[in-house]
């Protein structure tokens, strides 16, 4: 179930989508609404727990059939370090050939002790580097949800890693992120782009059409 690497042990689970309930009820509404901007760099699905986020998510990619790589932000992927190596082979689930560069890159960096010394710089260069070889690796559009955001989201390192990101973000690159708190990241620059889309729980909660569906369903 583990990929053992240089850099940190990649448990597969963590990158591998969760699975579907065959009786969710489709929102029809919010399915139209992410169909309508998944051009956009970043899809933010936020609201307490209990709203359907991830299924929200999971049943738009099973009715639109689109290919995407998963990353379920657990707990204990609370550094940098682990962060970068679960990104990079969630991606390589959708293609073995990208993440070399950037994963010989982070393996330098632990190694040399600077990515402790002068975590900003280092994560300026990954991102970088991560940035070149996605578009370097991929042509058509990738998707990756980043799931259960909430659990790294006050960290300074992640806060930077996507503001460099949003700096030099790969066209073809579209995240989409559940999170149970707005994470701290530059939204006038994404704005500016009009590469952000945000649903929040307003937009999640049940309108009386998909209350009376629900209800029409169980009974």
């Amino acid at each position: 179930l583990n990929y053992h690497t240089m850099t940190e042990t990649v448990i597969k689970t963590r990158i591998t989508p969760k699975k579907l309930n065959d009786a969710v009820l489709s929102r029809e509404r919010l399915l139209g609404l992410i169909k309508n901007n998944i051009s956009k760099n970043i899809i933010l699905i936020i609201s307490p727990a209990g709203f359907g986020k991830t299924t929200l998510v999971l049943d738009f990619f099973n009715e639109f059939r689109k290919k995407y790589a998963w990353l379920y932000l657990a707990p204990d992927i609370n550094s940098f370090r682990s962060f970068a190596s679960y990104l990079v082979y969630s991606i390589k689930e959708l293609n073995n050939e990208f993440g070399s560069k950037t994963l010989e890159l982070l393996s330098s960096m632990i190694e040399s002790g600077i990515l402790v010394n002068d975590e900003k710089n280092s994560i300026n260069a990954l991102i970088g580097t991560f940035s070149n070889e996605f578009v370097n690796t991929f042509t058509d559009d990738v998707y990756i949800v980043l799931d259960d955001l909430h659990n790294t989201a006050n960290a300074e390192w992640l806060t930077h890693a996507f503001n460099c990101l949003i700096e030099d973000f790969p066209p073809n690159l579209h995240i989409l992120i559940t999170s149970r708190a707005l994470p701290e990241f530059n939204y006038p620059r994404l704005n500016a782009k009009r590469n952000l889309l945000k649903i929040d729980a307003d937009e999640l909660t049940f309108k009386i059409d998909e209350t009376e569906k629900l209800l029409k369903d169980i009974y």
